[in-house]
């Protein structure tokens, strides 16, 4: 099987590692797999693994230079390569498929939505037309039919998986290390700085929980195309001592670890990969209750959710497990549990390639 997977890029982020893991495993069942998008830190790492990497620009471009340039080289991709499956990850991905797939009807198309969207509505109805769909969670399958009127039998779900390494024992952040010698209470939110991961409402608890006299530190873990607005926030708010912006960080495992809490104050989600990290290093998490993330998080059993964009119900939430040590501990358990007993990422891994053979064979 030759797998072109196509990607808008291959930075941090949850749909860029699970594409890596798809590739790294497909190429070691024996398939030809090649990787396209516009580049980023996972690019390493597929050439390590051997796993070739086609230099794309950004999909999200619609020059029309740009698009006859990014489809003359998926073109070129296609009949030197011999690719059977193009695999898309992204809308604009998507687009390039479906053109792709005039041109080679003999080429399956596979198309996995990692997020809800409430936009481009028509152009997402047509992309999508004779196209199987994956959906990363129920929240997503539920977007695709009632926003965008795809049928419920055309969309599997097959939730992420996400192999999580180990922590690195012989790695620990010194800053960390030295902010939680002095007694700080060290939390962090982990993830893309961008309007979709609540960054904003972190740095507004952070200031909060330090007016009620906690002795919080917050830890950004991420990059993104917010982080001078977010820079500013953390300056005007009288913060810049108390939260560190650590930009994109390896080990994200040992760091977790270091903490004493993890924040996600998205405002949507897919199928996030994090809870599931956080569950790994025995830690919990306070959340915002929105479709994916409450599939993986409940409620007072492994972690707390509490209503989006609620600064004060994430500020109270913190402040519960901060003076209740004994829940705080109860539901880092649970949330190991989570992990070891529902997490499997064997199962995620052989049911795409139970996909993509059942695609092979001409079943939808």
């Amino acid at each position: 099987m030759n797998i072109l997977y196509l990607s808008r890029t291959m930075g941090q982020g949850g749909a860029e590692k699970i594409v890596f893991q798809l590739a790294t495993e497909e190429a070691i069942r024996g398939a030809k797999v090649l990787v396209a998008s516009c580049g980023g830190v996972y690019v390493k790492q597929l050439e390590i693994n051997k796993i070739r990497h086609i230099q794309v620009d950004d999909l999200e471009c619609k020059n029309p230079g740009t698009v006859l340039r990014t489809l003359k080289i998926l073109i070129n991709v296609i009949r030197e390569e011999e690719i059977e499956l193009i695999h898309t990850h992204h809308r604009m991905a998507q687009f390039y498929a479906s053109v792709l797939h005039i041109l080679f009807p003999r080429v399956r198309i596979l198309y996995t939505a990692h997020n809800v969207f409430f936009d481009k509505i028509a152009f997402t109805r047509r992309i999508l037309q004779h196209t199987s769909i994956v959906a990363v969670g129920n929240g997503v399958k539920e977007n695709l039919v009632h926003i965008f009127q795809v049928k419920p039998d055309c969309i599997q779900v097959i939730y992420n998986g996400v192999s999580v390494e180990k922590p690195d024992l012989c790695y620990e952040n010194e800053t960390l290390k030295e902010l939680g010698a002095q007694g700080n209470f060290l939390l962090g939110v982990i993830g893309r700085i961008s309007k979709q991961k609540g960054m904003d409402i972190f740095v507004s608890v952070c200031k909060q929980l330090k007016l009620r006299g906690i002795p919080v530190k917050g830890v950004i873990i991420g990059d993104g195309e917010d982080k001078k607005e977010i820079e500013q926030q953390i300056e005007r708010t009288g913060l810049s001592q108390d939260i560190l912006l650590m930009g994109y960080q390896n080990h994200i495992p040992s760091l977790i670890t270091q903490l004493d809490l993890v924040m996600m104050p998205s405002r949507w989600e897919g199928f996030p990969l994090l809870p599931f990290e956080v569950f790994a290093a025995n830690k919990t998490i306070v959340a915002s209750d929105i479709a994916g993330i409450s599939e993986i998080v409940h409620d007072m059993e492994n972690g707390i959710l509490v209503s989006k964009d609620d600064v004060n119900d994430f500020t109270e939430a913190i402040i519960c497990l901060y003076q209740n040590k004994n829940l705080k501990r109860e539901l880092e358990e649970k949330g190991r549990y989570t992990f070891q007993r529902f997490h499997s990422y064997e199962y995620f891994v052989s049911q795409y390639h139970r996909k993509y053979q059942e695609l092979m064979e001409g079943e939808s």
